[in-house]
């Protein structure tokens, strides 16, 4: 699963990737990433790491529905 959501608050447009996936381990993961658009760096990454999928659903899930209400949109041009 993939998402990358976009904010535009005046001047600057930030974005947040969020990503899950299985590891060589059978892990599943749930990486992060999150910054400014005019900026090559990320702002910032993380990682999270799971033993069963219910439980990286949920945080997944959880995690969408927080960035969509501080206004994250999945479409650039409507932010």
């Amino acid at each position: 699963m993939r998402n990358i959501l976009y904010r535009n608050n005046g001047l600057n447009i930030r974005y947040y990737k969020l990503e899950m996936f299985l590891s060589l381990f059978g892990e599943y993961v749930i990486e992060r990433e999150y910054g400014n658009i005019a900026y090559r760096a990320p702002t910032g990454r993380r990682k999270d790491i799971f033993v069963s999928i219910d439980n990286a659903e949920k945080f997944y899930s959880k995690l969408l529905t927080i960035r969509k209400k501080r206004g994250y949109k999945n479409d650039p041009y409507t932010a």
